[in-house]
């Protein structure tokens, strides 16, 4: 329910609001950890915490299961 919650914040262009819901359902669930990390550096490049993206990115694109 939080990576949704998360998701239909981000897709509203609520990003701040999404992110605690994003890294929440990414610390409980390692199934979707990838792609609630993804979201997540998408809504810092929003916000302007690019760092924070790139941390989030990083994990990515060392982790992600798929292309």
């Amino acid at each position: 329910a939080q990576y949704y919650a998360g998701i239909s914040r981000f897709k509203l262009k609520q990003f701040e609001a999404a992110l605690p819901h994003l890294h929440t359902a990414s610390e409980r669930s390692p199934t979707i950890k990838s792609n609630g990390y993804y979201y997540a550096g998408i809504c810092y490049l929003q916000t302007g915490a690019h760092e924070r993206a790139i941390e989030k990115f990083s994990y990515v694109q060392d982790h992600a299961e798929s292309d």
